[in-house]
């Protein structure tokens, strides 16, 4: 393989993520497949500095190929990466087939994933969350995790993360499939791990294997490579309760993830909560990422807000708008239409003439699943901080609740802190401002 053909080969698999090279990491490509210095390869780029060359162009070129390959690449191992990529799939470049696309020629090989997407949302308006979703295809693509777990409050964008990441990376695997637990197709309200097991064993066996045991589905795992999205996992979670302990009948669950972090396989699991799974937590760490996805900042906010028609005249403005609603793309979403209807989009009279306004059906939409699964140490936790103006210490809530133990307490903090119900500036405790909000409501009984 000459280096046009290595080149052309990577446009491949790049153009299936959506990426592309520009012509300064062309240069570059072709130049090490060569052999060539960076001190060679900077003499035939005039204008640019060895260092852009090598720490910038360069460090970005290594890290989208490593990705795209699914393994790592640097500028002294790039030939056996690609080479070995290429004998995988079997895909000479001369018989790839072309498309057009931003104005240049791309290739796309005629093989693809078999998918079964559910009822997974429509992602096309995906925004604001590319910083989490770089990391998370590093995670899968280059370092091979085998259990990636996306948690954080309703609204935050788990699930449309999750689905757009599967996007992202769907070309790496021969099986694809997005399930809801929530609503999943048999009506099982969420199904028995047997139910769940058959259904992906059937799909994956083109239906030839109507096995429900999953430890046959791991078999498959190892065999095939497939990546399988569970979306709303919590609902597997014992309500009321600060231990983290499964529903009766759901326990395991428990030896299921286990097992998925822990087994060698070729595959890839992805699971979005509102709550952490603590089990997991003892599965192989180096195979086993867990992901809290956290609101908007003020550059993804701006962007956000921006796509709805908002308009704001400094970026102080923008930072109220956005602290004020904690980043939460549901919330956000909700306020840029009152501004639009109210304030014909003008962000600065909107703050002008409005305390923070958010209709209570939101605010339930967003917490009410939450709060109904806390324990009653958690409600008193949380409805002590909602009365505090200021962070509150861990000594502070001990003498609050003298009757409660160290240990009893210590557990409900961090079963608030898996649930994204409070933040931790250490040594401090604190609410964010629409969780607050809606905890105000809810323990003054005004949430209607």
């Amino acid at each position: 393989m000459n280096e046009q053909e290595a080149l052309d080969f990577v446009e491949v698999l790049l153009a299936k993520t959506g990426n592309r090279l520009n012509d300064v990491q062309r240069t570059i490509f072709a130049g090490s497949w060569c052999g060539h210095s960076y001190a060679e390869i900077c003499k035939t780029l005039p204008g640019y500095t060895i260092e852009y060359i090598e720490r910038d162009a360069a460090y970005k070129l290594w890290r989208m190929l490593s990705i795209a390959l699914g393994r790592k690449v640097t500028k002294k191992n790039l030939r056996g990466p690609v080479e070995a990529v290429a004998r995988e799939q079997n895909t000479p470049v001369d018989v790839l087939q072309p498309t057009m696309g931003n104005n240049r020629h791309f290739w796309t090989s005629s093989k693809a994933p078999f998918t079964s997407w559910g009822n997974a949302p429509d992602v096309s308006g995906f925004q604001g969350r590319e910083a989490p979703l770089e990391q998370l295809v590093e995670k899968i693509c280059i370092e091979g995790c085998r259990l990636n777990i996306i948690f954080g409050l309703g609204g935050i964008g788990k699930t449309f993360l999750s689905v757009k990441l599967a996007q992202q990376v769907r070309d790496q695997f021969d099986f694809v499939i997005w399930r809801s637990l929530k609503h999943f197709r048999s009506g099982a309200y969420p199904p028995p791990v047997s139910v769940l097991a058959g259904d992906l064993i059937q799909f994956i066996s083109h239906f030839q294997d109507d096995s429900s045991d999953w430890s046959r589905l791991i078999d498959y795992l190892i065999d095939q490579r497939c990546l399988i999205i569970l979306d709303g996992v919590e609902v597997l979670l014992q309500a009321g309760v600060h231990d983290g302990s499964y529903q009766d009948g759901y326990a395991e669950y428990k030896n299921f993830f286990q097992h998925i972090g822990n087994t060698a396989h070729n595959s890839c699991f992805i699971l979005t909560s509102r709550e952490k799974i603590r089990d997991v937590e003892t599965t192989d760490y180096s195979h086993v990422y867990a992901w809290r996805l956290k609101g908007f900042g003020r550059l993804e906010g701006r962007q956000f807000l921006e796509a709805r028609g908002c308009l704001a005249t400094s970026d102080s403005n923008w930072q109220s708008l956005i602290s004020r609603y904690s980043g939460n793309p549901l919330a956000l979403g909700h306020i840029a239409t009152n501004i639009l209807e109210l304030f014909d989009g003008n962000i600065t009279s909107f703050l002008n003439h409005s305390e923070m306004l958010i209709p209570h059906y939101i605010l339930r939409n967003l917490f009410d699943e939450q709060f109904e699964r806390l324990s009653d140490l958690e409600r008193s936790i949380l409805k002590y901080l909602t009365e505090q103006h200021e962070p509150t210490k861990f000594n502070i809530l001990q003498d609050v609740l003298q009757s409660i133990s160290n240990g009893h307490l210590q557990e409900a903090l961090l079963s608030l802190r898996r649930r994204s119900l409070i933040e931790l500036s250490s040594p401090d405790y604190s609410l964010q401002m629409l969780i607050r909000e809606y905890l105000s409501h809810r323990f003054n009984n005004t949430l209607i």
